[in-house]
């Protein structure tokens, strides 16, 4: 996964470089998603446990 997000993220720079706004912004919601996926769960503010399923 490490070597996606990486090539992801050089894809990204390419984009910014090139002013390609459209691929650019696509790779930024990639990375997002992947960061979201990848995130610890928050815990239940009533019961303090994990909202993991």
């Amino acid at each position: 996964m490490d070597d996606l997000v990486a090539q992801v993220r050089a894809d990204l720079t390419a984009a910014m470089r090139a002013r390609d706004r459209a691929t650019a912004a696509v790779l930024r919601t990639t990375l997002g998603a992947v960061a979201d996926a990848e995130a610890v769960p928050a815990p239940d503010p009533v019961t303090g446990r994990s909202r993991a399923p």
